[in-house]
């Protein structure tokens, strides 16, 4: 029971002795501004990709499993051809997926792993009267 006496004593005194140091040396916090001086927007720590870049680039990586693009518009799909061909993924299957469809614009960017008959063929399906760009 000493003890217990003895350590409550203890820390009762240690107590006053922080709080007596607290009032004698008042500490101002540090503040650091969230954004850059003069700037209007938050700093920015770290990049960050767009949505539809990184949608673009998943689907790229898995475009064998694509089984149409219908309905896509042709700019999206001249995009997702050069992140196909980027990636190095165009195969005739895949060159189908750009073709089909009579689109206005057709960019094949990497055709070098594409067999000639397959690929002869779907250019063939693909020029139509609404073809203004062949690449």
């Amino acid at each position: 029971v000493q003890g217990r006496a003895a350590a409550l004593a203890a820390r009762s005194e240690k107590i006053q002795d922080g709080s007596n140091k607290a009032a004698a040396e008042p500490q101002a916090p540090r503040w650091v501004p969230s954004r850059q001086p003069g700037s209007a927007r938050p700093a920015a720590q770290v990049e960050v990709a767009l949505l539809s870049d990184i949608c673009t680039d998943l689907l790229a990586h898995h475009v064998e499993d694509i089984e149409s693009l219908w309905g896509l518009p042709d700019s999206i799909k001249v995009r997702l051809a050069a992140a196909v061909g980027k990636q190095r993924r165009m195969s005739s299957e895949a060159a189908r997926l750009f073709t089909e469809g009579a689109p206005t614009e057709v960019v094949l960017p990497d055709c070098t792993a594409l067999q000639p008959v397959p690929f002869a063929a779907a250019l063939k399906d693909c020029a139509t009267p609404r073809l203004e760009r062949l690449e």
